[in-house]
């Protein structure tokens, strides 16, 4: 894939992020195949929780809350394309719970902007066979 073009996706990935109504920290991930964006997911509550509310009075992220890269593989289920030899852009690198959900989908390579405090989940990808790379302006 064109440089150009996967920054124009990382690019997207951010925005998306910012609609998250997370306070703490916004997170965006899309997962990408053949060179087109298929979905987008940011961490928030599950479609249909009765609120939006990320974290507790005290900041901390509330157990409902799911994961930029589970919300969008999530929405994956609901179209006909398949995860199966993708990419998923993230803005953050995943965690560990989100990469073995990443290894399970079939994704192949996983571009991320910001290192989150805990680099475990980058760790098992690696040892998974998949092809990690920080992505770079």
């Amino acid at each position: 894939m064109k440089k150009l073009y996967l920054d124009a996706l990382m690019d997207m990935t951010e925005r998306f992020a910012q609609t998250s109504a997370a306070t703490k920290l916004k997170v965006g991930a899309c997962l990408v195949k053949n060179e087109n964006p298929i979905c987008f997911g940011v961490n928030g509550t599950p479609p249909g929780w009765p609120s939006n509310v990320c974290e507790d009075e005290y900041g901390n992220t509330l157990p409902e809350v799911l994961h930029a890269e589970v919300q969008c593989l999530n929405k994956l289920r609901k179209i006909s394309e398949t995860s199966i030899g993708g990419m998923l852009l993230i803005t953050h690198s995943p965690c560990i719970k989100c990469c073995r959900e990443i290894v399970d989908s079939g994704i192949i390579k996983v571009v991320y902007k910001y290192e989150y405090r805990d680099m475990t989940g980058i760790q098992y990808l690696k040892q998974k066979g998949i092809e990690v790379v920080k992505w770079e302006p």
